[in-house]
């Protein structure tokens, strides 16, 4: 009988752990990887874990939620009731780079306020908690990038990263055009391609 790779197991523990107390976890592997088997453990917060390895392809990993313990939502925002919409910061009323910031912070607090670090683990890395801590202590419109892993680690909301990078990309425009970085006109780049043709 085969033995089950110690990475599985961690992502078993993992998962166990996401959904809350005495959940069971079925991790399904392809025919060479293990044999039929199942067995129990006991994760770090002392819950047990029923894990069930068997074969199957392709391999995937499932699990069900424990009937009781509080409600989770790992790495996403739990909605707001209806009527109390307006409690999530909105970026698109942001007039300067220090308010989108402050919204920012506002977006982190209204996400539960996970901490920095926490927010760079659920962004996969994409920033360290250490720039996050730079940029939201700042008066200077972050990075997009930076703004688009903030939200997704915040909430997991597509939508809510259509609308932070709207408004993003408001600012930044808005900012081009006081700093007088303008493009020249179509018409001026016709007449200069024009003048090279025929000069």
């Amino acid at each position: 009988m085969g033995r089950a790779p110690a990475n599985v197991v961690q992502a078993a523990q993992r998962l166990q752990e996401l959904l809350g107390q005495n959940a069971q976890v079925t991790v399904q592997l392809p025919p060479h990887a293990v044999g039929d088997r199942s067995s129990w453990f006991t994760s770090p917060t002392g819950a047990h874990t029923s894990v069930t390895f068997s074969s199957s392809s392709p391999p995937e990993v499932t699990g069900s939620p424990a009937a009781s313990g509080p409600a989770q939502a790992p790495g996403g925002a739990i909605a707001d009731l209806d009527g109390y919409d307006d409690l999530k910061p909105d970026p698109l009323t942001a007039r300067t780079a220090a308010d989108f910031v402050e919204r920012m912070k506002d977006y982190r607090i209204w996400a539960g306020e996970p901490s920095y670090r926490e927010l760079a683990r659920r962004s996969g890395k994409a920033f360290g908690a250490s720039s996050l801590c730079e940029a939201l202590n700042s008066t200077r419109l972050p990075a997009e990038k930076l703004v688009r892993a903030f939200i997704w680690a915040c909430s997991h909301s597509e939508h809510d990263i259509q609308v932070w990078v709207t408004a993003w990309r408001h600012l930044r425009l808005r900012h081009k055009r006081v700093q007088g970085e303008v493009l020249a006109p179509v018409t001026e780049l016709a007449s200069h391609d024009q003048r090279r043709k025929t000069g």
